[in-house]
């Protein structure tokens, strides 16, 4: 039998403040926020970078990635997984978006 992989969901606040590989999870899933990407020098922004460091880039997937921003965004986190409707559309052009 196949080891599931478990995904923990957290927010940008809540995401500082866990320690991933402690409590068991291979993965943290944090929602993309336009609000979080207007400074990437303010100190809620290098907490998030010392975050993905420590849980892992690959590791760490940034979801609803609406728009090319938001993976530019990741990178300058140092995230290398990424979720949404814009790498949806990446992947394929042609696909329909149902919700």
């Amino acid at each position: 039998m196949d080891k599931a992989i478990l995904c923990l969901g957290l927010t940008k606040r809540s995401f500082v403040q866990v320690d991933r590989e402690r409590l068991g999870f291979d993965l943290i899933k944090m929602q993309w926020n336009m609000d979080i990407a207007r400074d990437l020098s303010r100190e809620e922004n290098r907490g998030l970078v010392e975050q993905v460091k420590r849980s892992g880039p690959n590791r760490m997937i940034l979801c609803r990635c609406d728009s090319k921003n938001a993976i530019d965004y990741g990178r300058t986190l140092g995230v290398s997984l990424f979720q949404g409707r814009y790498t949806d559309k990446v992947l394929d052009p042609d696909a329909k978006i149902v919700n």
